[in-house]
């Protein structure tokens, strides 16, 4: 059944996940400091954000539009 009113839920997860994905790459960038291997490092963002592996991949190998040419 469709409805007039907007889905704030799925508007707001929407906006929440450009600014996930900033967040975890700014964590990435931080834990290339350590001696943590790339497994290692997703899995510690993973369940910082409660998200799967891939989902972090996918915000590590996004192109941020401001950087696109």
């Amino acid at each position: 059944m469709k409805t007039k009113h907007a889905h704030y839920t799925r508007l707001r997860d929407k906006i929440d996940a450009p600014i996930r994905d900033i967040e975890i790459r700014a964590m990435w960038d931080g834990l290339t400091y350590t001696d943590m291997k790339y497994k290692e490092k997703i899995d510690v963002i993973s369940k910082k954000y409660y998200v799967s592996d891939k989902v972090v991949e996918h915000a590590l190998n996004e192109i941020p539009k401001t950087e696109q040419v």
